[in-house]
């Protein structure tokens, strides 16, 4: 879901404006592969009210019979059986089988939970005390994360009313003398004080680290 043009508020209107007095083109589609410039940010949101897939997916299906949700159960590690995977253990101790395990536990946890099972490099997994069951050396590896510094500025506060979405568009672009294509992201949000005062605050993040 994207914010139409006639609802921006005048900070991201003036915001997109800029961008395009200094030559960045306009971009309806930032999910379109290949895009660049500035335009509405893609959200997941119902009206004002950002939308998590716990939210979406989740418990519209909780009274499914079929499904069960179990709450703070951290997963130890994958189980496995002769090569193949049967189900998870967890840290109290529980074991929970299944014929089709998938991992969704994120960036982060995904790796380590692999590791704990004895799937990544073989040599980093002894080193650990797990004994390896697939030899991979790439799992762990290569994990980046965006840096981001933001700038702020100090605006009218009637640009910003207190029911006016704080973000609704996002500039994408290429970095001066970047050999990377979209390294550069710059993200328009309004950071409102309990005074009154309102900050036009600028996101600035580094999306291909090296």
């Amino acid at each position: 879901v994207r914010w139409p043009e006639s609802s921006w508020n005048e900070m991201q209107a003036g915001f997109v404006a800029g961008c395009e007095s200094l030559g960045v083109l306009r971009c309806t589609d930032h999910n379109e592969p290949g895009t660049t410039g500035v335009g509405p940010v893609p959200m997941n949101r119902r009206g004002p009210l950002r939308i998590s897939a716990h939210d979406s997916h989740l418990e519209p299906a909780r009274t499914r019979a079929n499904l069960s949700v179990i709450g703070d159960a951290h997963v130890r590690s994958v189980v496995f059986d002769r090569g193949s995977a049967t189900g998870v253990e967890l840290v109290d101790g529980r074991r929970i089988d299944a014929a089709l395990a998938v991992l969704s536990a994120g960036t982060v946890q995904n790796p380590l939970l692999l590791w704990r099972s004895g799937i990544g490099p073989a040599d980093a997994l002894r080193a650990l005390g797990v004994e390896p069951i697939v030899d991979l050396g790439a799992v762990g590896r290569h994990l980046t994360d965006h840096m981001v510094v933001t700038y702020s500025a100090e605006i009218r506060p009637d640009v910003i009313p207190d029911d006016a979405p704080s973000l609704q568009t996002i500039l994408r672009a290429t970095a001066l003398g970047s050999e990377q294509h979209h390294d550069l992201q710059v993200t328009p949000w309004a950071r409102r004080h309990a005074d009154g005062r309102r900050e036009l605050a600028l996101s600035v993040a580094l999306q291909l680290p090296d």
